[in-house]
């Protein structure tokens, strides 16, 4: 019995049927349904300075997506983002490597925009907000793999802040190379406390 419809672009080549062997190996390959592989969750309930993501397998997939539920050990700050070359040994801080674009909207109406042509990391704003609160947010990545392609980002998060508060934007990395960790800090001087954070590789399909 051959495929029906338009051949998807799977990651086992088949005609539509797959025997329980080769349903079991992609499962086991974290490749047999869903869109999403989870690759790594870090979570902590003490204080702690960065999130880093290593092992990001970069060169299986080409677009990524970060989840973040975080409280910041501080009131106020912002989070920033930072990229690897050499599996997290060390992270770029260059002024001048990045640059971002990010808007801050109330519920009241109010409104911030930060950007910058110039940044030693691509500021994506959301603090801790009040009352022990945190911000969820989620990040993409797009081409961390590719040696030819800038690196770049989308992000959206929600948090409260004495009131609703909504954030979104985007960033790049203006230089091409392959980027194989990535890091998440914060302003605060405490940095992150009770956080739980997860990467995920988008399967194409």
């Amino acid at each position: 019995m051959s495929y029906l419809g338009t051949q998807v672009n799977n990651v086992k080549q088949n005609s539509g049927l797959y025997t329980p062997s080769e349903i079991l190996q992609l499962t086991k390959d974290g490749s047999w349904g869903g869109s999403l592989e989870l690759i790594n969750t870090i979570s902590f309930s003490s204080v702690t300075s960065t999130i880093d993501f290593t092992n990001i397998k970069e060169s299986v997939y080409d677009v990524h997506l970060i989840q973040l539920t975080a409280i910041l050990n501080g009131s106020g700050g912002s989070f920033y983002v930072r990229t690897s070359q050499d599996n997290g040994s060390s992270f770029d801080d260059t002024i001048g490597d990045y640059e971002f674009s990010s808007q801050r909207n109330w519920s009241d109406g109010s409104n911030f925009e930060g950007r910058s042509n110039g940044g030693s990391a691509m500021e994506i704003f959301g603090n801790s907000g009040n009352g022990g609160q945190p911000t969820n947010r989620y990040i993409y990545i797009y081409n961390a793999g590719n040696s030819s392609k800038y690196t770049s980002i989308t992000s959206q998060s929600i948090n409260w802040d004495a009131k609703l508060k909504s954030s979104f934007g985007g960033g790049v990395r203006d230089n091409a190379h392959i980027v194989n960790a990535i890091r998440l800090f914060t302003n605060v001087g405490g940095g992150f406390q009770s956080t739980t954070a997860k990467i995920y590789g988008v399967k194409q399909i």
